[in-house]
Parts: C-alpha cells; sequence; structure tokens
C-alpha cells in the first residue's frame, strides 16, 4: 500500500487504499522527497475526492481524462514566489480510469514538478516546496470518479516554457509545452 508521498525508483504500480467519502485527505505517513531527485509517488491518500468537474478553457491542458488546472500552453500567468522558487500552481484532476499517471518534466533544468500531499497543502502547518520538487511524478489511479492532487509546477526562473511529458496506459507518451509566468510559448 502506498502511504503517502516518497521518492522511489520506477517499480511496478502500488495497490491503494479505499477511497474516503469526504473530500478531505485520509492522513498517511508523512515522509519528504529529496527536491529534484527521483521519481515522486503520490497515491490516494494524497489527494482530495471531488466531483468531476468540466474541464476546458484557456486555463486548462488536458488529455483523455486528465486536466491540469492553471496552465496553459500558450501564454502563461503569474507565477507565486515560494522558498526562492515561483510556482504556477497547477491542480490535477485524474478521472477513475486514467491512472496511474505519470508526468516528467522534458526541459528546461529550471523547471521541477512540486505537487504536495493534500493534507500537507491545505494543512496549517508552513512547508517549503522545495522538499517536494521532482521531475517525474506518478499519481496512481483511485477507485473513486476523480482525484485532485494539489501543488503545481515550479521553476528557479519567473519565466519558462516548460516541456513536459505525459503518460498512462491509455494515453502513449505526449509533450506539451507549458508557459510558466507572463511569457508566450510555441504551440505544442
Amino acid at each position: 500500500m502506498l502511504a503517502g508521498c516518497s521518492t522511489v525508483a520506477p517499480s511496478p504500480a502500488p495497490s491503494h487504499p479505499a477511497p474516503s467519502a469526504s473530500a478531505t485527505a485520509t492522513p498517511s505517513v508523512p515522509t519528504t522527497p529529496t527536491a529534484a531527485a527521483g521519481q515522486t509517488m503520490l497515491g490516494c491518500t494524497d489527494s482530495l475526492a471531488v466531483t468531476p468537474q468540466p474541464s476546458t478553457g484557456p486555463s486548462y491542458v488536458t488529455f483523455d481524462g486528465v486536466a491540469f488546472q492553471g496552465l496553459s500552453r500558450r501564454t502563461g500567468y503569474q507565477m507565486v514566489r515560494m522558498n526562492g522558487r515561483y510556482l504556477t500552481k497547477s491542480p490535477l484532476l485524474v478521472a477513475r480510469d486514467a491512472g496511474p499517471l505519470n508526468v516528467k518534466v522534458v526541459s528546461p533544468r529550471s523547471v521541477t514538478l512540486a505537487w504536495v500531499p493534500a493534507r500537507i497543502w491545505i494543512g496549517s502547518a508552513r512547508f517549503d516546496i522545495r522538499d517536494f520538487e521532482s521531475r517525474w511524478t506518478t499519481f496512481t489511479g483511485c477507485d473513486r470518479p476523480s482525484s485532485y492532487w494539489l501543488g503545481g509546477v515550479a521553476s528557479t526562473q519567473p519565466t519558462a516554457c516548460a516541456t513536459l511529458e505525459v503518460s498512462s496506459p491509455r494515453l502513449p507518451p505526449t509533450r506539451v509545452v507549458a508557459a510558466l509566468g507572463k511569457i508566450t510559448c510555441p504551440a505544442s
């Protein structure tokens, strides 16, 4: 069973706990990944159970069963400064049958992924976004209509055109260029 957020080498898809009926995250064993190292795996206990919402429009990058909120393929939004990093908040909505979902940063090196277990993101304790950075994150599939992971894409620079690769059993590796900060990127 995946009991929280951890940095691990790639391995077979983990089993996961039964979903919670509440809209809050189920507490799990807190661990801290090593910044920008290896693969981060986030499970059902790291997400929120949500009712699926429409996920179209200019502030979404969508794939089959997956929606990155707050990312744009063309013109980015203002990034939030957090602990020496710039963060584009991009909650991730994943349909029941879309996982496990892999997201990798292809380029540039200044960009990392920074999704945080929900119990930490919405909790009262302060946290350092750098503790949750990685270049590759896997989101497990959950046995509920949708799961919502909190966090986004971080950079050491205030603007970047980030190339991300998204894949799942249903989706072959697909690359997309996402605008981070007030910048216009070429179409992907």
